[in-house]
């Protein structure tokens, strides 16, 4: 079951594009908060593992040393929410406001871990550190943990006093990845129209022949996603050399 819920939480996510590469926002939380209460801490790093992993390399036919890394992460994430869960526990009951807290700070610990690495990674890649979009994703992810956070324990509540009740809470779930594909859908469409905007604003003066021409190569920079845009004359009376 635990594999089954880790690799639908892997499944049913949203990505949002960071410069050329993207990072996703998925359901990982709700499985990783029951496996903190129902497992030990080696299984349920086996299990995550298992789950995430098929779904990276059959659905999103990652290979090589970005398969690499995320199976990596995703040890690295569970290893320090098993830390923080058990040790802020300290022996107490795992209900109550104690023990909610403790998931909550087992989680964040290893939300924040992974939202280092990732951008960290991502910013390496590129070169450059993009502020204003790491700041949007921090937040943007933040809101989604918590979320995902307290989906995971009303799961668990649900799994331990009423099982025939998880059937609402599948709805919820599904009900929560809609929106997420909205809200990403929206973000880009927003996106596109700024783009737009800029663009046309630019481009309103023909007189301005030198504008006109930054505007294109710039949004042609941020469609292709690439580092550079070159205009590169033809001087060979429209023949190439």
């Amino acid at each position: 079951m635990m594999i089954v819920l880790f690799a639908l939480g892997e499944r049913l996510a949203a990505h949002v594009q960071f410069g050329r590469e993207s990072h996703t926002f998925a359901l990982a939380e709700v499985p990783l908060v029951i496996g903190l209460f129902s497992t030990d801490p080696g299984r349920l790093i086996s299990l995550r593992l298992i789950g995430t992993g098929l779904v990276l390399l059959l659905h999103r036919r990652q290979t090589g040393v970005k398969l690499l890394f995320n199976l990596a992460l995703f040890s690295l994430e569970t290893c320090v929410a098993s830390l923080v869960f058990h040790g802020g526990l300290d022996g107490r009951p795992l209900s109550g406001i104690h023990g909610m807290s403790t998931v909550f700070l087992a989680i964040t610990a290893s939300h924040v871990l992974g939202l280092a690495a990732v951008t960290t990674a991502i910013s390496l890649d590129e070169g450059r550190f993009h502020w204003r979009i790491v700041w949007r994703m921090a937040l943007d992810s933040s809101f989604a943990t918590a979320a995902n956070t307290s989906l995971g324990l009303v799961a668990m509540t649900v799994l331990v006093n009423d099982r025939p009740v998880a059937w609402l809470l599948l709805t919820v779930v599904a009900m929560q990845f809609m929106a997420y594909r909205a809200y990403e859908s929206l973000r880009r469409q927003h996106e596109a129209l700024q783009a737009l905007h800029r663009f046309t604003r630019n481009v309103g003066d023909p007189a301005k022949v030198g504008s006109v021409i930054a505007a294109v190569l710039t949004q042609t920079r941020e469609l292709l996603k690439a580092e550079r845009a070159e205009l590169l004359p033809n001087r060979a009376g429209g023949r190439r050399p």
